[in-house]
């Protein structure tokens, strides 16, 4: 509709084509991209989704043309590097989805294991609310509502608070207010069970670190974790993908991956 009255509105044309993943549209999905250039020859966020689309298709030339104009773009290289770990991580022909309700259902309709659906990470409430109407169970949500306990990337210490407000949230939500060092002890001591389904919003390496720290024992064969900060970020590596490959080392799991996405920076793993 946005696109009717506006053809060259480049949010509605780079979110259709995030949309179109899920019915493999991939050749439509380019076309957005396509158009989107056309309008705006510098869009460098749309130069790497074409070039990634070009390369699962197996158009290298047209990808590498792309991505060698992303070399010289502020954060290009961490692009490029999510796009090279993606491909080398799913056997060249990755699971790709758009908007981040997909990566959520994905993983929801994977989470076979009777247990625990958590979330870390809930400010607004927007994914617990659409978890919550999928899970057909109680959901758990954890954060502070005070924003993020230390810097990350160009966000100060304090971003993405709430000022204390807590969401509106479905009645089989329950919030746990706090750091996660001080809400999961007396959780943990209280609900019994292994994780089902967990949605990690933490952003931070620390933060994740701590989550797994504390729920090491509760993450077993099946359990499905979908990352939302996984990818992209100049320091991907440093923050969710580092504390979890970490944690894998230090506890022995396997794990597959899922799905991924370039345009939410979504992850979804099972652990195995």
């Amino acid at each position: 509709e946005a696109l009717t009255i506006k053809p060259d509105h480049i949010g509605a044309l780079i979110s259709l084509h995030a949309c179109l993943y899920g019915d493999e549209n991939l050749e439509e999905a380019a076309e957005c991209l396509e158009t989107v250039l056309k309008f705006a020859p510098d869009h460098l966020l749309s130069c790497f989704y074409l070039g990634m689309l070009r390369d699962h298709s197996g158009d290298t030339r047209a990808a590498v043309e792309h991505f060698e104009r992303l070399k010289k773009a502020q954060d290009g290289d961490s692009f490029i590097d999510s796009w090279n770990y993606v491909k080398s991580a799913m056997n060249l022909k990755p699971h790709l989805f758009g908007p981040t309700i997909d990566g959520l259902t994905i993983g929801l309709d994977a989470a076979r294991v009777d247990g625990l659906v958590m979330e870390f990470g809930v400010r607004f409430g927007t994914t617990i609310r659409q978890i919550s109407d999928k899970a057909d169970q109680d959901v758990h949500g954890f954060d502070t509502f005070q924003g993020l306990p230390e810097a990350w990337l160009e966000e100060p210490e304090g971003a993405y608070s709430t000022l204390g407000e807590l969401p509106e949230v479905s009645e089989n939500v329950h919030l746990h207010v706090g750091l996660f060092e001080d809400s999961l002890p007396p959780f943990l001591i209280k609900f019994d069970g292994p994780v089902r389904f967990m949605n990690v919003d933490c952003d931070l390496y620390s933060s994740t670190k701590m989550i797994f720290d504390h729920l090491s024992d509760r993450i077993v064969s099946g359990t499905i974790l979908v990352f939302d900060e996984y990818l992209l970020n100049s320091t991907w590596r440093e923050d969710e993908y580092k504390a979890f490959q970490e944690s894998v080392e230090k506890f022995g799991w396997t794990y597959e991956y899922l799905a991924f996405s370039l345009f939410s920076k979504q992850a979804v793993v099972r652990i195995r």
